[in-house]
C-alpha cells in the first residue's frame, strides 16, 4: 500500500500507520498486516509503502507443507488503529502456494 501522510502540527513528531486485512471475500478475516513508524518535522510530508508479510494473508496447509494464499477479493484498510480506519479498498488476489523456504528466504 503506497500513501501521503503529513504532520500538520507545529512539532516533529511520530507517526505509526497500519495496514489490516478486514475480509477476504466478505468473510471477516481482520488482522495487522504492516505497520511502519515514521518520524516528521513540522509540515513535512512524506511517501510511506507499506508491504503485507505474505504470512500473515496465507494460512499454512499442513498436509501440503506449504503457505497458501486463497485466490479472491481482500479488503484492505489504512488505519491509525485497529478501530480506526481512514481508508479502504478492495483488491483481488489470485490463489498463490510457497513452500517455508520461500517465505523465510532461507
Amino acid at each position: 500500500a503506497r500513501f501521503t501522510i503529513k504532520n500538520t502540527g507545529t512539532r516533529a513528531g511520530a507517526d505509526v500507520p497500519q495496514l489490516y486485512l478486514q475480509s477476504i471475500d466478505g468473510k471477516a478475516e481482520p488482522r495487522l498486516i504492516g505497520f511502519q513508524r515514521v518520524m516528521l518535522q513540522p509540515g513535512e510530508t512524506r511517501t510511506v509503502t507499506l508491504k503485507a508479510d505474505p504470512r500473515l494473508i496465507a494460512g499454512y496447509d499442513g498436509v501440503a507443507k506449504r503457505w497458501q494464499i486463497r485466490g479472491g477479493r481482500y479488503r484492505i484498510a489504512l488505519a491509525k488503529s485497529a478501530n480506526d480506519p481512514t481508508d479502504t479498498k478492495d483488491v483481488t488476489m489470485k490463489a498463490v502456494s510457497f513452500g517455508d523456504r520461500d517465505v523465510s528466504g532461507e
